[in-house]
């Protein structure tokens, strides 16, 4: 595993400023990512301060871990969504927190990093989750492309991006589902450009842009 991560947050220093940090603190760090944001709040709370990281992504755990290696504040890693805040930290004997930080959305790492299907310029599986492996019942962008019917497929597209072609990307899907499984991001991506017009493709925003964002909103 690549501990190196190559995410660089945006407006690091104002978001630090922002969460009015200092000597002592308890903090949660429901997405911590590449360990960005971390390693200046373990210099901000210090030796008595107490910093939760939780992640769904196990690589962006395991980097934010390499980050804080030599912090000396008190460090807890939980392999989790922040949605289950309340019971992360009863487990930790946690009552009360002095700062929060959500930073949501995907990182470079999992776009450049993760063979998990988030970007349209990578050969991988369709996968587009924050999970390195999902359990069975956990959503996937395969499952969407190969099982879900139009009128749900025509939602994500219309209701999540706006895509204007989405019909013609939906009615292109569909046709190539029937013939053999959706498997890979390229797979994807040929059969966008199919589908939408020529000036589309000749466009400066790759034709896939908005299907793929769409399609991981709704992951």
């Amino acid at each position: 595993m690549n501990l190196t991560t190559v995410h660089v947050p945006a407006l690091l220093q104002e978001t630090i400023d922002g969460l009015h940090l200092g000597e002592g603190m308890v903090v949660f760090d429901g997405t911590a990512g590449g360990g960005g944001h971390a390693r200046l709040i373990c210099e901000k709370i210090g030796p008595g301060g107490h910093y939760i990281g939780v992640d769904l992504d196990i690589s962006a755990l395991e980097r934010t871990k390499h980050a804080l290696q030599s912090a000396l504040c008190k460090k807890s890693f939980i392999a989790g969504s922040y949605r289950d805040l309340d019971s992360i930290l009863a487990k930790e004997g946690v009552s009360s927190l002095d700062a929060c930080l959500f930073d949501l959305g995907f990182s470079s790492d999992q776009l450049e990093q993760s063979g998990r299907g988030f970007s349209f310029l990578r050969d991988e599986p369709l996968s587009m989750s924050y999970r390195e492996s999902s359990p069975d019942e956990a959503l996937t962008a395969y499952d969407i492309v190969n099982t879900f019917e139009r009128e749900n497929l025509l939602l994500i597209l219309k209701n999540y991006g706006e895509e204007k072609f989405s019909e013609r990307i939906v009615n292109a899907i569909l046709e190539a589902r029937r013939k053999a499984k959706i498997e890979s991001t390229f797979d994807l991506v040929r059969i966008i450009e199919g589908a939408v017009p020529a000036f589309v493709r000749k466009g400066k925003q790759h034709p896939a842009t908005k299907t793929f964002q769409e399609i991981r909103m709704a992951v």
